[in-house]
């Protein structure tokens, strides 16, 4: 099947890379709406009607890789995230924040670490304790 981006795919996988292109396609037709058809073909170096015909499907060659990149640096702000988040999907964004240790656990964790030095370690740790020994 040849797509918007000028890819075969296996009958398996069609549906949600069509679902995935759509969303990306559409992400990318309002942004260069904004940007203007004319802005981007002259700052891609490409004819307006080229570009129209890949951002409207008319075109069997689609949308090209270079054209994304560009799109994105002359995008809104709102308008870039909304490509790039068409892009990798919602799940390549969600990322776990780390852990914030409580002021114990630090204390636990700077411990344990001393206390991995031997002798020294724990020396260390009774002159923090206050320990005169």
């Amino acid at each position: 099947m040849q797509t918007a981006f000028g890819s075969a795919f296996g009958e398996f996988d069609r549906y949600p890379i069509e679902q995935a292109e759509r969303r990306l396609l559409d992400a990318l037709r309002v942004a260069v709406a904004e940007i203007s058809i004319k802005e981007l073909a002259y700052r891609l170096d490409v004819s307006p009607s080229l570009l129209a015909d890949a951002l409207a499907e008319r075109s069997s060659k689609g949308v090209r890789a270079a054209w994304v990149v560009t799109i994105v640096e002359l995008a809104t702000e709102a308008n870039a995230i909304a490509i790039v988040d068409a892009f990798l999907g919602r799940r390549a964004l969600e990322v776990q924040p780390k852990k914030q240790l409580s002021a114990e656990e630090r204390a636990e964790r700077y411990e344990e670490k001393l206390r991995s030095l031997g002798p020294i370690g724990l020396q260390l740790i009774r002159d923090a304790n206050g320990d005169r020994r």
